[in-house]
Formats: structure tokens, sequence, C-alpha cells
């Protein structure tokens, strides 16, 4: 019998998803645009930046919560490393709140475009500004932090595959530097392979013994 318990690490898999829709009906890339390009992005069509903000800056984010306390406990039972756990759980943390800032501010700019007054292209500047940065700065750290932590207790564990684990490193590395970017786009597609590979593991605690020399 299939429980709710053993369904959770595809959490993942659907907070991917909600984010993507997300993103598809809002229709808002990730560079800085000022002024009337600015405004133009939150005028252009404030209810569905709102509907999409909703469904990427809620729901989506409450399945990855799901996602990372699976992984923190995944570290915790099967590589017995609690510090790396707090590690990953601290970062997922700090994903999460950024993404919602994210959002809430590109909702907040929508509603406002939406209003009698209108918005401003200065306000509008620095809304987006701070969406983006949110999303390229607080966002990329709490990912490195999570998948880091994953990587390494990985490597040291066994509790994923070699390739998935030193692609969380690779990745967390990336995700520190200017080409962070395509550390996060790779974030995506690794956060469903977590997923997945977690739901397939066995309930029981994999071998807790590290790596040989």
């Amino acid at each position: 019998m299939v429980t709710i318990e053993r369904l959770l690490p595809l959490s993942g898999v659907v907070a991917v998803g909600l984010q993507a829709v997300g993103f598809a009906v809002m229709g808002v890339s990730g560079y800085r645009p000022t002024g009337a390009d600015a405004v133009a992005v939150f005028t252009q069509d404030p209810d569905r930046i709102q509907a999409g903000a909703e469904i990427g800056g809620f729901l989506s984010l409450v399945f990855l919560l799901v996602f990372v306390g699976v992984v923190a406990g995944a570290i915790r039972d099967r590589a017995s490393d609690a510090r790396l756990a707090a590690v990953a759980l601290a970062g997922g943390v700090t994903l999460t709140v950024a993404l919602a800032i994210g959002y809430r501010v590109l909702n907040a700019g929508a509603f406002a475009a939406a209003s009698a007054e209108g918005i401003g292209p200065e306000l509008a500047t620095v809304l987006y500004r701070i969406y983006a940065s949110a999303f390229a700065g607080f966002a990329s750290f709490g990912l490195a932090a999570l998948m880091g932590a994953t990587g390494i207790a990985a490597v040291r564990h066994r509790f994923l595959p070699d390739w998935l684990a030193w692609t969380s490193i690779a990745a967390a590395i990336v995700l520190m530097t200017p080409a962070h970017a395509f550390g996060e786009a790779v974030a995506l597609l690794w956060i469903v392979a977590v997923s997945v590979v977690l739901y397939r593991a066995p309930l029981a605690p994999a071998s807790r013994s590290a790596r040989s020399p």
C-alpha cells in the first residue's frame, strides 16, 4: 500500500512543475529592466503576474519545503550526519524565503500597476531589481548550501548515485560564481533527480559505511 510518507520525496517534482507553470503564466524573464521597460513588466498583464506569483510563490514553495525536509532527513538518517543535514535544511529554508520574497515583490508590483494610481518607472525599477536580486542572490546561496551539503554527504555515504552526488557538488560551486544562472538551471533538474532517487530507494536506511580510502 502506497502511503503519503512514501510519496513525500516526489514533492520536489511537484515543486519544480509548479515553478515552471508559474513562470509560464507570468511570462517574466530573469533580466533586469529599468524605467519604462520595468513598468511594462508589471503593466502588460497584472492579472497574469499575480496568478503566476501565487502558483510559483505559494503552492510550489509548500512542496519545496517538504522536499527540503525529506533531503535533510535522508542525510541525517541514511548518512548519519546531523551537521550536514542542518546545513542542507538551512540552505533549503534560505532558498524558500528568497523565492517567497521575489514572488511577493512581483505580486506587489502587479497589484500597484492594476490600481488607479498605477506604478511609476522608479518604483517599478526598484521592485524588479529586488525580485531579480532575491532570485540571483539569496536563492543561489541557499541552493548552493542545500546541494553542496547533500553532495558531500552522498559522496561519503552513498545514499545517492555517484553521478548525482558529484553533480550536486559541482553545481553548488557554480552557484557561487557569476555563472550562477547555469547552476540554477541544473538545480531544477537536480531536484527532480533527487526526488525520484529517494522515492525509488528502500524505506530502510541505506548503508552508513563511508567510502573506502
